[in-house]
């Protein structure tokens, strides 16, 4: 199933070890490299309380996409995975080394990721 839009809103940005949504990364920063046990919160604007973040309804073809490519990515380690997200003409190394030079915290554009993603 080739995707022609993003999944998502945000924009990842290149960190140093592959690419971040920046929201993400701070929901689960303290786990720092143990596995994540708990669901993302997010405020609840009418009880100022944390609450766990609901997710849209997924349609069924989507569903299967992404429990798809979440069964062959989860079974990697996290170097394999610097390693997959660092490849040279990729959308991060793209970013990340834009002009031959570092530039931390750029953003990863979603149409970098649909054209690497969809090349033939």
């Amino acid at each position: 199933m080739r995707r022609h839009e993003p999944l998502i809103k945000q924009q990842f940005e290149a960190w140093q070890h592959g690419p971040v949504l920046q929201y993400i990364y701070s929901e689960f920063k303290t786990f720092e490299d143990r596995p994540i046990t708990s669901r993302a919160t997010a405020l609840d604007p009418v009880t100022g309380k944390r609450k766990a973040v609901e997710y849209d309804v997924l349609n069924a073809d989507l569903k299967k996409f992404l429990e798809e490519i979440a069964d062959i990515y989860t079974k990697l380690d996290a170097w394999q995975l610097v390693k997959l997200s660092h490849a040279e003409g990729g959308p991060w190394d793209k970013a990340w080394n834009h002009g031959g030079v570092t530039n931390p915290g750029m953003k990863i554009t979603a149409q970098d990721v649909i054209e690497y993603f969809n090349r033939p």
